[in-house]
């Protein structure tokens, strides 16, 4: 009966989305998705890339060097496998991570929610980054089409597989940006902004700070899907190929500082990470300004 009482009380803590951030969710989250998957591509692409630069990076992933519908087709690979997940992603993680933190510490939530989320995204989004990597394969002028011109793609559905790990713990810093530092990031900034503005800027303010962190998570991962020699190693050994593989990609040459790249991945992944956050918050306002008559003409209020 206590236990039973603990469920209801904890049940109650929990705040459900209204319904116009639901629909929010459920339209605009493909949306957002599917727009920004030159952007998501030029981010998968940093791993197996030492030598563009931040401006070659971006040519490479918007299809520049094609020609005629043949541009468009690179620069939206990927696009229509990575939507359908958008879907569950977005209406689901929000009450999902109040649900955990009313039963535990913020820090556990995130990992719980990070796991969900893997779970959900994990067969779309490797499949994209492996269908981008293919796509610059293709391009090279010493391709040759056959056989073991490009990595294996994963199925769409697949909920685990090599590098989900470090998608997980990618998902959870990403998240503890919003979920764990624009709280107190709020209260400091507000003598000095505006309920609204003051939201924005401190969610924004976050998610750009938790790139420090997610960046080489995120590379560690899109390389892990896009180099088959990593999927078959036991797990020490993979984590010890890919601390070379952060050390090549993020350390000078000279051993001091950081290289170039460093900046360049960190760059990427800022970019696309505003963009998501100001895609969808301007999604969230319209629908909620909007969502209220649309369910008086439908007939759902």
């Amino acid at each position: 009966l206590d236990s039973l009482k603990s469920w209801e009380k904890m049940v109650a803590k929990i705040h459900f989305p209204e319904r116009a951030l639901l629909a929010a969710g459920f339209f605009g989250g493909p949306v957002v998705i599917t727009s920004l998957t030159p952007f998501r591509n030029a981010m998968s692409l940093c791993s197996q890339d030492q030598t563009a630069s931040l401006r070659q990076l971006y040519d490479k992933a918007l299809g520049r060097r094609a020609q005629g519908t043949a541009r468009l087709r690179i620069a939206y690979t990927g696009a229509l496998t990575a939507a359908p997940a958008a879907c569950p992603q977005w209406c689901i993680l929000g009450p999902a991570f109040h649900l955990f933190n009313s039963a535990t510490w913020t820090p556990v939530a995130l990992l719980a929610t990070a796991v969900l989320e893997t779970l959900i995204t994990y067969g779309s989004q490797s499949r994209n980054a492996q269908m981008a990597y293919n796509a610059q394969i293709a391009l090279a002028p010493t391709h040759r089409p056959g056989p073991g011109s490009g990595v294996a793609l994963f199925s769409p559905v697949r909920a685990w597989g090599p590098g989900a790990e470090l998608m997980v713990l990618r998902n959870a810093c990403s998240m503890s940006g919003i979920r764990a530092f624009s709280p107190p990031l709020q209260v400091f900034l507000t003598p000095v902004l505006p309920s609204g503005p003051r939201e924005m800027v401190s969610d924004l303010s976050a998610s750009m700070l938790v790139c420090l962190a997610s960046t080489p998570l995120n590379s560690m991962y899109t390389y892990t899907v896009t180099a088959p020699l990593t999927w078959s190693m036991p797990m020490r050994s993979r984590f010890a190929h890919l601390a070379g593989f952060l050390r090549s990609q993020y350390i000078a040459k000279n051993r001091r500082g950081f290289s170039p790249l460093a900046a360049r991945d960190l760059a990427v992944r800022c970019v696309y990470t505003s963009c998501v956050f100001s895609m969808f918050s301007f999604i969230e306002r319209l629908s909620k300004t909007f969502w209220p008559s649309l369910e008086k003409v439908v007939g759902l209020s």
